[in-house]
């Protein structure tokens, strides 16, 4: 998803309850980055650059990888809560995670070589 597609997703999704410029979406993609919150792809036509960002069922899914363990956390809008769980691997760092066909998250940890499946409930 690159920084448009993620302003025009969270626009539908976050418009009601959150406003956000252009601005600030391109000024903290990098930032994000940096920290590990999101993983930089292959830069596309007029250099636009993806970043991995998952949402499922309306819920913004990301992880906390500057902590020790790692955490699972997500942002639900319409209510505004935030919540964390533990990675149990603790050990990697989530650069990409998905969507599961049966409505959990797959998640990439690189640095203890593991993919950690996470149930929705």
């Amino acid at each position: 998803m690159t920084g448009g597609q993620l302003m025009a997703a969270a626009e539908r999704r976050l418009g009601p309850y959150w406003s956000m410029t252009r601005s600030q979406v391109y000024r903290e993609l990098p930032v994000l980055a940096d920290m590990g919150y999101v993983r930089l792809g292959k830069p596309g036509p007029r250099s636009s650059q993806p970043y991995a960002i998952t949402a499922l069922n309306d819920v913004i899914w990301y992880v906390e990888s500057n902590t020790k363990p790692n955490m699972l956390a997500r942002f639900a809008p319409r209510t505004e809560p935030f919540q964390t769980w533990t990675i149990p691997a603790g050990g990697g760092v989530v650069r990409n995670m998905m969507p599961t066909r049966d409505g959990g998250l797959a998640l990439a940890e690189s640095g203890v070589n593991k993919v950690a499946l996470a149930t929705i409930r």
